[in-house]
């Protein structure tokens, strides 16, 4: 089941500060203090630090550094021995001390490697010199402070269990104790780490998203590119349809002009064969001189009424331009008016040359 948003940080912050409480003390030597105070040294005599690595977990190879400041301008001896040399050093005869060991100093440092697990001592001595070499008249106000690296260690103020201090008053034993700092430092090292994971979840989402949005943009553009591609061959189809129309529709009227200038011509060479024979509207023939005709001329198939004055056989005749009806000219004279029976189309016949 996925994990609802709001809660992923806070979860990345838990989980990465269980991680370095986990991990964190194999992970690197830290640093302890044992001991930062400033104690009294009398004319002549000395203190003393015990160090049991056996009965601690200060193990052989980690690192001592001891810092001393005299407070009040003398000098003193900063001596470290093996249980051996002490014994002789408290019995008042010879001994030896390790190179580590700093002599008639007013402040200065050094640094101790622990050479076993056996027991050794760190001694403070108020010397019997000056630095201009007469004898001292007074205590020595000293500030030393020991700090612990190794393996074992864990950031933070604490005498190691187990260390028996038994000449310096107001200390005690107490269990290991997580320094607020280192914890401080931890979280927000988890909170940076889980900071940068939502930076790159978010950019990763941001850019999952922008490539999306570029795709369906892409997409999107095809299908448009498309039905405008469509609607172009369609218009383009519908062009080409109207083209051939309007080309059919040409090849039509130059047929049907060419047609008509045929009539044209055919109708030319018709009124130059007829003459002059036109459409007119003449006056009636009153009816009994068109009785007296009709008594007068023999009856014969599709022959016109004469006019007066003609003989009884046709002299000639001549083709109705309207319906192609043969009219029958009984008489020489011209021009000569005529009517078709059939058509009722009337005309005037001119003179022959």
């Amino acid at each position: 089941m996925p994990i609802n948003r709001r809660y992923r940080l806070p979860l990345y912050i838990f989980t990465f500060s269980i991680a370095f409480i986990i991990l964190l003390p194999n992970a690197s030597a830290g640093e302890v203090t044992l001991f930062d105070r400033t104690i009294s040294i009398a004319l002549y005599s000395y203190q003393y630090l015990p160090i049991e690595p056996t009965t601690t977990s200060i193990e052989t190879g980690d690192l001592l550094t001891i810092s001393i400041d005299v407070k009040t301008g003398g000098r003193i001896d900063l001596l470290i021995f093996n249980k051996t040399n002490y014994d002789l050093y408290e019995s008042d005869k010879d001994f030896s001390y390790y190179n580590s060991s700093l002599l008639n100093v007013q402040n200065g440092s050094c640094k101790f490697i622990i050479p076993s697990k056996s027991s050794f001592y760190i001694v403070l001595e108020n010397a019997n010199r000056t630095p201009r070499g007469a004898i001292a008249t007074k205590s020595e106000n000293v500030s030393m402070k020991v700090i612990w690296s190794g393996k074992n260690a864990l950031s933070g103020t604490s005498p190691v269990p187990g260390m028996d201090l038994p000449n310096i008053s107001g200390i005690t034993d107490s269990p290991y104790s997580w320094c607020l700092i280192n914890l401080i430092l931890m979280l927000i090292v988890s909170v940076i780490i889980s900071v940068v994971i939502w930076v790159i979840r978010k950019v990763y989402s941001w850019s999952k998203a922008k490539k999306d949005q570029k795709q369906d943009d892409q997409q999107g553009l095809q299908i448009v590119t498309g039905k405008m591609l469509e609607e172009e061959k369609a218009k383009r189809a519908q062009y080409e349809e109207l083209d051939s129309r309007i080309r059919a529709m040409d090849v039509q009227v130059s047929m049907l002009i060419e047609r008509v200038a045929s009539l044209e011509d055919k109708l030319g060479k018709i009124d130059a064969h007829l003459g002059s024979f036109e459409n007119r509207n003449p006056q009636p023939v009153p009816q009994p001189i068109i009785e007296h005709v009709k008594q007068t001329i023999s009856t014969e198939p599709n022959v016109s009424q004469p006019s007066i004055g003609t003989s009884q056989a046709p002299v000639s005749r001549v083709k109705c331009p309207g319906c192609g009806e043969i009219i029958p000219i009984y008489t020489t004279e011209r021009p000569l008016q005529l009517k078709c029976t059939k058509c009722g189309r009337e005309g005037t016949l001119g003179k022959k040359n």
